[in-house]
């Protein structure tokens, strides 16, 4: 296979998991970017930085452990702290704001999700998003491709869906690998409910 082959295959693949969808719950906050600036960076910007240390953390080889035991139960005992930290942090920034879990649905190009107030479409909206399950929490900045009224909805009627504009390296690989646990675990759970012995014919 020739290098632009090779190229074309990475790419290709880097575009499929781009686009896988989940749905999921995520606490998500938004606010309309209405000027261009620099900003500090805010305090749910410091607990996704803590929360991807606590995630570089888990990438630890195993072998390094195994060679280390000391080591390895001190570094999973950081890992294990930090995330404890970066939840409680989440629950005292979200308190007494507009913050809510959302059931949502997610890519990694882009969220759809139930909103109380009307968003026009092509407005720039900050994001601060915080993946229950895995325990990520990633501040994006995406565009509003749309905005449905749903009747029936009493508090939050507005189905909103953007497109996340381009993310830092880490930030995507971050998005991604949190896609793929959450379909690997809806894999499992689906599997288990037509096979409750979790046997395979392998098994057999």
């Amino acid at each position: 296979m020739t290098r632009a082959h090779i190229s074309d295959s990475v790419d290709t693949d880097t575009d499929r998991r781009r686009y896988y969808r989940i749905q999921d719950q995520v606490c998500v906050r938004y606010e309309i970017i209405t000027e261009c600036g620099d900003e500090l960076p805010s305090k749910f910007q410091i607990i996704s930085e803590l929360s991807r240390h606590a995630e570089s953390l888990g990438l630890i080889p195993e072998d390094v452990c195994q060679r280390t035991p000391e080591l390895g139960r001190y570094l999973r005992s950081v890992e294990r702290c930090l995330g404890d930290i970066t939840r409680f942090m989440v629950v005292r920034e979200m308190e007494g704001s507009e913050a809510r879990v959302h059931e949502v649905s997610m890519s990694g190009g882009g969220l759809a999700f139930y909103a109380r107030d009307r968003l026009s479409v092509g407005a720039r909206v900050r994001l601060e998003l915080f993946m229950v399950s895995t325990c990520t929490a990633l501040v994006v900045t995406a565009s509003v491709v749309r905005c449905e009224l749903r009747p029936g909805r009493n508090t939050h009627p507005h189905w909103i869906a953007v497109k996340f504009e381009p993310l830092h390296d880490r930030d995507r690989d971050r998005l991604i690998k949190h896609i793929l646990t959450r379909q690997a675990h809806d894999l499992r759970r689906t599997r288990s409910v037509h096979d409750p012995s979790g046997l395979t014919e392998r098994d057999v």
